[in-house]
């Protein structure tokens, strides 16, 4: 039976995702379209179609509210961490220092707080330095506690970094820095 047919024998239009439920009653139902029809309407099934979508909704709106309320959480969760930076940065001297580093030495620091994809960075480093010979490479990953090369706004125990050191034997060349957060 089509949807069209249901609704004009019935006087409900039910949604679509309603109506397939409502088919698959139809195909179980041992009668023609009009006796279904008519067995729906005697049954109060509109009534219960009702029902099932007030009950959804209700369903829907608590999840709503749970997500609501872990976002709220999140968010202040998120204020007071970063109240936290700020007070850090504002304790920061306005001179930024320079670092010093070694002539040649080529410095790349990958910097996330999730120690799993700092260490997932690590083992492709370690290859990249096998494919290009007569480079030094050195290659580590750590806990971000404190390190010049590193800002300290990411100095503590919640930051992890890989940290690339490579030079191509050019030892004239000046040191160059970069850092990646991810």
């Amino acid at each position: 039976m089509m949807m069209s047919e249901f609704i004009e024998r019935t006087g409900f239009q039910p949604l679509p995702f309603e109506y397939a439920k409502i088919e698959e009653a139809y195909y179980n139902f041992d009668g023609d379209k009009d006796a279904f029809c008519r067995a729906f309407v005697e049954a109060d099934g509109e009534k219960k179609v009702y029902q099932a979508r007030a009950a959804e909704i209700d369903r829907l709106n608590g999840k709503i509210l749970e997500m609501d309320r872990d976002s709220k959480w999140d968010s202040e969760d998120y204020e007071r961490r970063l109240a936290g930076l700020e007070a850090q940065l504002k304790g920061q001297p306005e001179k930024v220092e320079q670092v010093t580093m070694g002539n040649g030495c080529s410095y790349i620091i990958y910097i996330t707080i999730d120690p799993d994809k700092a260490y997932a960075l690590h083992r492709p480093m370690m290859d990249m330095a096998a494919t290009h010979p007569g480079w030094h490479w050195h290659v580590s990953t750590v806990q971000v506690l404190k390190d010049c090369r590193i800002l300290a706004l990411y100095h503590g125990e919640t930051y992890w970094a890989t940290l690339v050191e490579h030079n191509n034997g050019d030892w004239n060349k000046a040191p160059t820095y970069e850092i990646h957060c991810i």
